[in-house]
């Protein structure tokens, strides 16, 4: 923990990103395990949990990552991070914008910055939206023999 710096706000010491890694692997496996299943209406519940656990284990390895960062960011330059004391506002866009204006002129920034636009993080975003707030249609599968 730094010295001088609030002890709430900068005690942040879970692996977070590591166990979101571990996490999407684990869901992965299942969900091709519960597709492999012979009967798919008995197996939607687990097929549905392991979607749902893969997509939102992706989007919060990348959101811990950018909170983390905006901490570290904290620590060298605090002017610029100021929702350090209410962590619940530090999102990837804001920890982008505060990189960038903190360290305009340094590569990371413009990385960050760019993956607000990136169609593959959009489409995790957008899938993990899907299977959390919606309710799904059936499935069609198709079999070949």
């Amino acid at each position: 923990m730094a010295e001088g710096r609030n002890s709430k706000t900068s005690s942040v010491r879970t692996p977070a990103c590591s166990i979101d890694a571990r996490r999407r692997s684990k869901y992965s496996d299942d969900f091709v395990a519960e597709m492999q299943k012979p009967d798919p209406a008995e197996n939607r519940y687990d097929e549905e949990k392991a979607l749902l656990g893969f997509f939102t284990s992706a989007l919060s390895a990348v959101e811990s990552f950018y909170f983390c960062a905006y901490f570290a960011g904290w620590l060298v330059s605090p002017a610029f991070f100021k929702h350090v004391a209410n962590p619940n506002r530090i999102t990837v866009e804001r920890a982008a914008q505060a990189f960038s204006k903190a360290f305009p002129s340094d590569p990371f920034p413009m990385q960050m910055a760019s993956l607000q636009n990136d169609s593959q993080f959009r489409e995790i975003e957008e899938v993990r939206n899907v299977l959390a707030h919606r309710v799904l249609p059936g499935r069609i599968r198709h079999l070949s023999m």
